[in-house]
């Protein structure tokens, strides 16, 4: 669907989540249960973006129990020169399962050392919602 659109023009901006190092393993431990084709096609959307010239947001919503910030920085290194990796601090009081209720979401100094190490990699790393 993304290549279609991208190929009828229909597109000036694209936002995407990316919700774990593009590692098969790691990746569907982020998300649940993730089949191999939907894994690369993910990690496809994800090329295609890199290699177009529509503008592109990448995004993380950084959970201290899915992600080290070696994992943010493996993300950054993937999509490497790209103009903006947004990380978003979780919010344990708006999730999905409620296992996650529990989690305590990194400190503001802790996120800006994670997007340190990202910003090494892509042009401007913003962080949101803290």
């Amino acid at each position: 669907m993304l290549r279609q659109l991208m190929e009828e023009q229909l597109l000036d901006y694209v936002a995407l989540d990316i919700k774990a190092p593009l590692d098969y393993r790691k990746y569907s431990s982020a998300c649940g249960k993730l089949s191999a084709e939907d894994f690369f096609n993910i990690r496809s959307s994800v090329n295609l973006l890199i290699n177009s010239s529509i503008q592109v947001e990448f995004r993380t919503t950084v959970v201290p129990l899915l992600h080290t910030p070696e994992d943010i920085e493996s993300i950054a290194n993937y999509i490497k020169g790209m103009p903006l990796y947004t990380l978003q601090q979780f919010n344990p009081s708006v999730t999905w399962d409620a296992a996650y209720g529990d989690i305590v979401p990194y400190s503001r100094e802790k996120m800006q050392a994670i997007a340190n190490l990202a910003a090494a990699y892509v042009q401007q790393v913003r962080i949101v919602n803290i």
